[in-house]
């Protein structure tokens, strides 16, 4: 326990790597040069497995950021392509819309002579009945009507 407190005050040393250690004192204890070394060597292999974890986090953090860029310009290009094939299909929808607005119009017209044709017609015929029925009417004697 006293090893480590006695650490923890020479953490907040500065040490130069040009300086040699001796020795540590607190309480009246000594510490050996050799034993100050090791535990130094101890604190820089877990710095080292620290940063190496680091480096390790940073790599794995640098290729995700890299994977998800990729597939974001991926999304981008996927929604760029709908974009065009949206876009074309509306054209071609209004085109379509036009040609048929036309052909009904067109099929409204026709309709509209060929109602009032056969109207004209209806009433050529419903005329000539009419005269008809009353040459009929008039020779009453004369033309009979059998059933049968």
């Amino acid at each position: 326990m006293g090893l480590m407190v006695n650490i923890e005050n020479k953490v907040s040393e500065i040490i130069r790597p040009n300086q040699i250690v001796s020795a540590a004192r607190k309480n009246g204890e000594f510490m050996q040069k050799e034993h100050l070394e090791v535990i130094l060597e101890s604190i820089d292999s877990k710095f080292n497995l620290v940063l190496e974890g680091y480096t390790s986090l940073d790599k794995k953090i640098d290729d995700l950021a890299q994977k998800t860029e990729e597939r974001f310009d991926l999304v981008d290009f996927k929604i760029d392509t709908l974009d065009e094939k949206i876009d074309g299909v509306a054209a071609e929808l209004k085109e379509t819309d036009a040609r048929l607005s036309k052909k009904i119009d067109a099929v409204v017209a026709d309709l509209k002579a060929t109602d009032a044709r056969l109207g004209g017609k209806i009433d050529s015929v419903a005329f000539d009945l009419k005269a008809h029925r009353a040459d009929t009417e008039a020779h009453h004697g004369v033309y009979q009507v059998k059933e049968g």
